[in-house]
């Protein structure tokens, strides 16, 4: 499964039904595409271990152990309130309800697509994040 499947899957599930698959799908896509129709998850890690109090989050998510949670504001200053604006836009529903199905989905997409401080590339290969799980820890 790719991540945007996997992220789409855990999206929706987190909805209940309330976000279609296509939404949630377009959704993922402008908030955390690559351009090339998967995600590019290892901006957002870049992004999160360079702000000194989002790198021990990550870290929880890449490691093996217990994931931390983010909070919305967190997300807030990650990435801004036009792109979450337009995320919930695209998923229909309100920006507080949406910024909480992302702060639930993300560190399940970056757990299930990391180990040992490996986060898998969307073509199936590995790029490599141990530096950057190094500097977390």
């Amino acid at each position: 499964m790719d991540l945007l499947q996997l992220g789409t899957q855990l999206l929706t599930n987190y909805f209940k039904g309330d976000v279609s698959s296509d939404n949630a799908s377009n959704a993922l896509s402008g908030l955390l595409g690559d351009g090339q129709g998967g995600l590019n998850i290892m901006d957002i890690v870049n992004k999160m271990t360079s702000n000194g109090g989002l790198s021990s989050i990550v870290g929880s998510w890449l490691g093996d152990g217990e994931n931390d949670g983010i909070q919305a504001g967190q997300l807030q200053e990650l990435f801004g309130n036009n792109a979450l604006s337009s995320f919930s836009q695209s998923l229909g529903q309100t920006q507080e309800r949406a910024t909480e199905g992302l702060g639930n989905m993300l560190p399940q997409l970056i757990d299930k697509s990391s180990s040992g401080g490996n986060l898998f590339s969307n073509d199936g290969g590995f790029d490599n994040a141990f530096d950057l799980a190094k500097k977390l820890f």
